[in-house]
């Protein structure tokens, strides 16, 4: 599916660049003036008979055609090397997106990992029917916390858990920086992802052994990855994210920072993504 990228540019800056990259290009075009003087200047040596003419003998009158037109062929070759310093196309429209205004959004990405009765791993999601995609568990990162506090604080009040029901531990070499189009504004954002590994000593009240199940008003999942690859508007939308995890997996679900979630928790059924659209 294709993506397009809205951004929003200060106008100030953009007639900067633009200016900038059409005064070159006019630059480029500065060799016609030059080639134009030198060949007239070289034909006229070449056919013409000087002649006395206001008292200046036909020699000065050759010799002056000749510094002139071996100063028009310098300034010839001036403007051709000026014309192969001037930026491609391409170079241009880096600098243009370079002068792109975005915002940032630091966020923390919960990642809780289950097995399904055949020995799988699954990953926690929720689906987002607003925007017809998958996504990790969340919150916005705040200086003041570490990520693991916040996504605690996070997970105790969307699955209503005691504070000894659930831990998180810092992921912090899954760290990631993405630039990508935002999908609730549509404008160019950066995203600085910290991840968090959550690990559940306890299962919640509610059946959370399910997928689908219902908590904090959002409808959960354990999905594979590659569930989630395959399914389009969650590909196109979080790309980055799921192929940074899928770089990690091996860590991800088989390493156990902490008590491992799936002690606590094993799936009792699973449901097929693919069926939700």
């Amino acid at each position: 599916m294709s993506q397009q990228n809205e951004l929003t540019f200060n106008i100030h800056s953009l007639k900067l660049t633009v200016k900038s990259y059409l005064d070159k290009i006019t630059e480029a075009g500065g060799w016609v003036g030059p080639l134009g003087v030198a060949a007239t200047l070289l034909s006229t040596l070449i056919v013409a008979d000087f002649k006395e003419t206001m008292g200046i003998s036909g020699e000065v009158w050759a010799a002056t055609y000749i510094i002139v037109a071996l100063a028009c062929c310098v300034w010839l070759v001036l403007s051709l090397y000026k014309t192969k310093k001037v930026e491609g196309f391409e170079e241009f429209f880096e600098k243009l997106l370079d002068s792109a205004e975005y915002t940032k959004s630091e966020c923390v990405l919960m990642l809780a990992v289950a097995k399904d009765a055949n020995n799988i791993p699954r990953l926690l999601v929720y689906y987002d029917s607003f925007r017809g995609s998958f996504f990790l568990p969340w919150v916005s990162k705040h200086v003041s916390n570490s990520a693991s506090t916040q996504a605690m604080r996070s997970v105790r009040h969307t699955f209503g858990c005691e504070p000894e029901d659930v831990s998180a531990f810092d992921l912090h070499e899954l760290r990631l920086s993405s630039q990508k189009t935002s999908v609730s504004s549509g404008k160019l954002k950066h995203y600085d992802f910290e991840f968090t590994y959550l690990t559940f000593n306890k299962v919640p009240k509610f059946d959370m052994q399910q997928s689908p199940f219902q908590s904090g008003g959002k409808q959960f999942f354990w999905a594979t990855l590659s569930e989630l690859s395959e399914h389009p508007l969650t590909r196109s939308k979080n790309y980055d994210v799921f192929d940074h995890i899928e770089k990690y997996a091996e860590e991800i679900f088989d390493s156990k920072p902490g008590p491992s979630i799936q002690n606590s928790i094993r799936l009792t059924e699973n449901h097929n993504l693919g069926a939700v659209r």
